[in-house]
This record gives structure tokens, sequence and C-alpha cells, in this order.
């Protein structure tokens, strides 16, 4: 498993071990043995490769169970194919993720494009007509804010406002006194927690 374990403090690491020792407990995988080696990524890229490297390289792994973040989990995909190595997405909601022909990704979580379809026609449905967006600079941002213009476009709506951040250099000072000055309904984020959470408190 590779995720951002001690950025998130999500609970992951307790879930996973509890649904360990139920598998095996129950010999619910015939009889074999489920055994989890754990690695904090941090959110850094240099941790996340040396990781994807390290699992690729270990002929015993069955499968690899993350990303949190969509970058990585795109680039560590392209590692574990060719060692058929069983990437299962856990978290990570890039649209593109399983349109590239890959015989051994499987995800588990839903793509950005239904999200985004069914975040803008239920904003829609509810009256809300004028939208800002701001979005995180990196694969899950921008296909998510992507994906959301597109279905916006499609409906009785429009945006009144755009900007986009990086992790690096995520002052949101600026955005934040532009937006006084925006008439939106509704202010859609397109960004992961850690940094979600410092945009509202700003």
């Amino acid at each position: 498993v590779c995720w951002p374990f001690s950025v998130n403090q999500d609970g992951m690491a307790d879930g996973l071990e509890l649904a360990r020792d139920e598998i095996n407990a129950g010999r619910l995988a015939g009889g074999l043995p489920v055994r989890l080696i754990l690695r904090d990524d941090e959110f850094d890229w240099v941790k996340i490769k040396n990781i994807a490297i390290e699992f690729s390289e270990t002929p015993a792994m069955s499968a690899v169970l993350g990303y949190y973040d969509d970058s990585a989990a795109v680039k560590a995909s392209t590692m574990y194919e060719p060692s058929r190595l069983l990437h299962l997405i856990v978290g990570a909601n890039n649209t593109a993720m399983t349109a590239r022909g890959f015989n051994y990704i499987v995800r588990t979580t839903v793509s950005s494009d239904k999200i985004a379809r069914s975040l803008a026609t239920m904003m829609v449905d509810r009256g809300y007509r004028k939208f800002a967006l701001v979005w995180e600079e990196d694969a899950y941002g921008e296909d998510l804010a992507y994906q959301f213009n597109v279905n916006l476009n499609t409906l009785d709506a429009h945006l009144d406002y755009e900007w986009s951040f990086s992790r690096e250099n995520a002052d949101f000072r600026a955005a934040v006194n532009e937006l006084k000055g925006v008439d939106a309904d509704v202010i859609f984020f397109a960004g992961l927690e850690p940094w979600a959470g410092d945009f509202l408190r700003e």
C-alpha cells in the first residue's frame, strides 16, 4: 500500500490492518495469508517513485493499493503495468487513468468525469447558475475542474471566476480578495483536502 498516512491521518492504515485480520481469520483468501506492506509517500514524488520501484521489483507482491494523489497514481501505474503487478486504485479519480488500455489496473473509485457531471447537474437543479472555480494544478484538480466546466457548458450555468494554484505555492490570499468582488452562487474547489482546508481558513 502506498498512501500519505502521516499527512492524511485518515485511519487508512487501521482500516487496512482490520481488513487483513478479518480476511486471514476467516480464511477468505483461500487459506493464503494476506500480508500488508505499508509505505508512507507523504505526497512526495521522490518517495512515491522509490516505493513504486520497490514494489515493481518485488516478485512475491500480488497487488498495490493506492494512490491518494492522482498525479502519483498516473505515473506509478506506468511502472506497474510492465511488471504485471495489479494496481488497485482506491483514491485517485483521474478520468484518463483507466483509458490507456492497461491490463493490470482496476479502478475502485468513481472517475472525475462522473463526479463532475453529478455535481454540476445537482447544483444547477438546485438553482445555482453562477460559479467560481478554484483548482489545484495537478492530475486531480485539473481533470476535475475541466470535467466540471465541460458539464457546466451543457447546462444553464456559467463560470464567473477561475483561479489555479500549485501545492508548492498555495497562497490563497489573492484569490480570496478577488472572490470578494465576484458575484458567484458557488465556489467549486477542485483540490486535495489539506489545501482545501487552507483555502477555507483564508
